[in-house]
């Protein structure tokens, strides 16, 4: 069983290891992976890329609940995207 938060009976995505194992994580990782390699042979060696995960505002519900409770933690899963993509660009960089 994995260990950290619990998602209210759904699979665990707030850790990159957990991440990781999900099928369309990898499916994102391939994309951000060739859209940095697209970046980097357009502005060359160095470029500077901001990625900003968006976390809308609870007051217009966008997150999704379930008894009354969001379903996650917006803030800790835009962490783990955010490492996702600093993997990909570094592996670019490589």
């Amino acid at each position: 069983m994995q260990k950290g938060p619990r998602l209210l009976g759904y699979m665990n995505w707030l850790t990159l290891d957990g991440a990781l194992r999900l099928s369309y994580v990898q499916h994102f990782r391939t994309m951000w992976t060739q859209v940095f390699e697209s970046f980097r042979r357009r502005h060359g060696a160095d470029p500077v890329f901001r990625f900003a995960p968006e976390l809308l505002s609870a007051r217009i519900f966008y997150a999704r609940e379930v008894d009354g409770k969001e379903e996650s933690d917006r803030w800790q899963q835009s962490l783990v995207l955010t490492q996702i993509a600093r993997d990909c660009f570094a592996a670019v960089r490589s």
